[in-house]
């Protein structure tokens, strides 16, 4: 989710809402946020990433113009166990479902 949870909400709760909807969408999440907007935002997956035990990856520079000071910080969330669930569902049934993991 590149520089985009930012953008989807103005509400800081909602962007929660959004990045703990993600987490539980996969067994990896790659976050980048921004030093120059979003701030609150940055901070709370900062804190995240410190409570759950996310890596951070590093900083990439944001814009074009050699003058702009902006880079965007990329984290990492790993789920600690795969679902079995996901171990063991073949690529056909994953397909079958038009890439959508079964409830139960």
């Amino acid at each position: 989710a590149f520089l985009v949870v930012h953008l989807m909400h103005e509400k800081l709760q909602e962007q929660i809402d959004i990045i703990n909807s993600l987490l539980t969408l996969g067994d990896n999440l790659i976050l980048e946020v921004a030093n120059d907007v979003g701030v609150i935002h940055t901070a709370y997956v900062e804190y995240l990433s410190q409570s759950l035990g996310g890596q951070y990856l590093g900083e990439v520079k944001r814009h074009k113009d050699q003058a702009s000071q902006s880079t965007g910080k990329l984290f990492w969330f790993k789920q600690s166990q795969s679902s079995p669930l996901h171990i063991e569902l073949q690529p056909e049934t994953f397909t079958h479902l038009n890439g959508v993991y079964p409830i139960k």
